[in-house]
């Protein structure tokens, strides 16, 4: 379900859900409470950290692992 694809619309692809974390209005937040602003829009937990790892990935977010907590770029 990362991408879309005949049997998985767009709106279910953690391509499209991974908007609704980088539209979030936040410079640094923990990654619980970025968790429970965005959890509606997601099935899973599992969901939430594969657009956690896009976003990583594509250098839209930072993730301090010492602090847990995530900074946009």
């Amino acid at each position: 379900m990362i991408t879309p694809s005949k049997s998985t619309p767009l709106e279910k692809s953690i391509i499209y859900k991974m908007t609704y974390i980088i539209s979030q209005d936040f410079d640094v937040i923990s990654l619980s409470e970025l968790y429970k602003k965005t959890k509606k829009h997601f099935s899973d937990i599992d969901e939430f950290i594969y657009s956690i790892d896009v976003l990583y990935i594509i250098d839209a977010i930072n993730f301090d692992t010492e602090k847990g907590t995530i900074t946009k770029c």
